[in-house]
């Protein structure tokens, strides 16, 4: 059996699917849980009288949203059990184009949470607005090549998807890596 870095002893763990506490032995090994049971351990921690829970994944957020520094943003949300956040910086794009995105990817502290993102796909919005960004094809083919971007964030354009509308459907061909062909509603 595999030598592991930290086992976890004592403590009972949340079964997500029954609901039950059960009694287990937690085993960790390059900062990962990798299995249940008595393993050999380099070190143990005695958890008794404590639950281990998941942590809280928030699947869509606007972290710039909350008017909380990114910094500070992390120290609250998981002190509270989130690890991990999928943000869309679309309001700090419209604002601030690429570097406040960029600023936003940089700000979180890796060991508190785990941040992604999603490329805005609508910067500015609306063409009535004068945020003081624009994104487009290239900078969301730029921001889909960083390692923390997930993939295109919510498309609020949604009179552009359903007319075809040729800047539209190039943001999401970029982000799908498929050529798209649109038939326009007469």
């Amino acid at each position: 059996m595999r030598h592991v870095d930290l086992l976890l002893t004592g403590g009972q763990v949340l079964n997500l699917f029954s609901g039950e506490l059960e009694r287990l032995e937690v085993a960790i090994a390059d900062g990962r849980i990798i299995g249940f049971g008595d393993f050999p351990a380099h070190e143990r921690l005695d958890l008794s009288g404590r639950v281990l829970l998941p942590g809280f994944c928030e699947g869509h957020i606007h972290v710039e949203s909350t008017m909380l520094a990114p910094g500070e943003f992390a120290r609250a949300v998981a002190e509270r059990g989130t690890t991990t956040v999928v943000a869309d910086p679309h309001e700090i794009a419209n604002v601030a184009g690429l570097e406040g995105v960029r600023f936003l990817a940089d700000a979180v502290p890796a060991d508190l949470l785990d941040l992604h993102l999603m490329a805005p796909s609508c910067v500015p919005a609306t063409p009535f607005e004068t945020g003081g960004a624009e994104i487009g094809v290239a900078e969301i083919e730029q921001m889909l090549a960083w390692p923390s971007v997930l993939g295109l964030g919510e498309m609020m354009n949604f009179p552009g998807v359903i007319g075809g509308d040729p800047d539209v459907l190039a943001k999401l061909e970029a982000a799908a890596g498929v050529r798209l062909t649109a038939t326009p509603r007469a």
